[in-house]
């Protein structure tokens, strides 16, 4: 889990920030500014509409809306069900108030009322092509539920050109049902040229302000927001290292400002704790869990390359009288050397321990004989040996016990633990400042 780019808490702060501060507060209301001024824009263009246009206009463009309201009505139904449709195929049927289910029954409904309507005949072979064109798509959307994700999408693709069929087929009934009427309102029309185009115009560009705001106001509160959730997201996945890059001097850039400062300082306590529960805190070797996780990870990969694994147990010969005669003091600064010295015996793949008082352990992998393991232990004595150990003004001689066990088959971590341990006694037994050898199973 690296640290992304550019993603340190100095690139979050005050110097990188550029433009006129804005808060959240001025953001908003720049959004509802920039959203109610189309509303008025539209009821000014409404309201010039309605007083330059003629009586008889009204009545006409009544019986004409008359007769496409239902062809209108079906055509926003269909366009419901259309998207009812694909939150049914990609996101399992949350298609609003209504399923898909529900908005093609009344689609259906619809259309078989169109159908039945004496004074749509002309459009009833329009409307008849729209609804073979919808019932063809409806049998592609029932069936692409089952599909995989990448055939869903194919499959939509060709439901859309059906719906976009069906769609184009109403239109064109719909302008087929004003158009019967296009006698009674040509006279109005004339009338109303000039307004309506006044109207339209306005009513393009409130449109037009209305989505360009919703898409500026969205974009800069839901980006820094998903920022926010996806650090979230990763912290919650233990990348400690995960920073949010949120560039802007409002409240959420000192929201992230302060998710990054939160982020560096559980880093830092997670890293402290490790420290802790895995290392000494004197020698700063590994501890005894630490030791035995990585001898069982040693047995696993000992298990898939039949490699060479030895533990070695080390007991210090003559450290109590260190403790007795100098203090533990004078003992702790000992052991520190100690572990030192046989820190630099030790290949840079190899795992020194300290599990406690003056006994040591190290794991040994990937070895290219069972005698490289011995070799360790001898140049483990000699480096106690000589030089001889500083304590105060005197200089003191130290040997280790160690104890030698090599993994088998069906080795575990604490029959191993158990053999290198009582190598090490009976290397004590035999006169210490030396090793003894013992194997869970026969060694290569």
């Amino acid at each position: 889990m690296g640290r992304d780019k550019g993603a340190s808490p100095g690139t979050n702060g005050s110097q990188r920030r550029r433009g006129v501060p804005m808060s959240l507060r001025m953001r908003f209301a720049f959004g509802i500014s920039a959203v109610v001024l189309p509303i008025l824009l539209l009821a000014a263009a409404a309201s010039v509409a309605s007083r330059t246009t003629l009586a008889g206009f009204e009545t006409a463009a009544s019986s004409a809306n008359e007769a496409a309201i239902p062809i209108v009505k079906l055509e926003s139904q269909l366009l419901e069900a259309r998207t009812a449709g694909y939150d049914e195929v990609f996101d399992g049927g949350r298609a609003g108030e209504a399923g898909f289910d529900d908005e093609a029954k009344e689609v259906n409904r619809r259309f078989d009322r169109l159908m039945r309507t004496e004074s749509l005949e002309d459009e009833h072979a329009l409307v008849r092509s729209a609804q073979r064109s919808w019932e063809e798509a409806l049998e592609i959307v029932d069936a692409a539920g089952a599909l995989p994700p990448e055939d869903r999408t194919v499959e939509m693709e060709r439901a859309d050109v059906l719906y976009q069929a069906a769609e184009d087929d109403l239109a064109a009934a719909e302008r087929s049902a004003v158009a019967e009427q296009s006698t009674r309102l040509s006279d109005a029309r004339a009338l109303d040229t000039r307004t309506q185009r006044i109207a339209l115009l306005l009513i393009a560009a409130a449109v037009i302000a209305a989505i360009v705001a919703a898409l500026s106001l969205a974009r800069s509160l839901l980006r820094p927001l998903d920022l926010l959730k996806h650090g979230a997201s990763r912290l919650r996945q233990r990348d400690l290292k995960h920073r949010v890059k949120v560039d802007r001097n409002d409240e959420l850039g000192e929201v992230a400002d302060g998710f990054n400062r939160m982020a560096e300082e559980i880093e830092r306590v997670h890293r402290v704790l490790l420290q802790r529960a895995l290392l000494d805190p004197l020698t700063k070797l590994g501890n005894r869990p630490l030791l035995m996780d990585r001898v069982g990870h040693a047995l696993a990969r000992r298990e898939r390359d039949d490699s060479i694994v030895a533990l070695l147990m080390i007991d210090l010969d003559g450290f109590k009288e260190v403790n007795d005669q100098h203090g533990h003091l004078a003992g702790d600064e000992v052991l520190t050397d100690v572990a030192d010295r046989i820190k630099n015996c030790l290949r840079p793949q190899d795992s020194a321990a300290r599990l406690g008082g003056d006994e040591f352990a190290l794991l040994l992998e990937d070895l290219d004989s069972v005698e490289d393991a011995g070799e360790v232990a001898n140049r483990i004595n000699h480096a106690l040996v000589t030089p001889a150990f500083k304590v105060g003004g005197d200089q003191v001689r130290l040997s280790a016990s160690i104890g030698i066990a090599f993994a088998g088959p069906d080795s575990t971590v604490d029959a191993l633990l158990r053999e290198a341990d009582l190598a090490m006694y009976e290397a004590k037994r035999r006169g210490k400042n030396g090793h003894a050898v013992r194997s869970v199973l026969a060694p290569h």
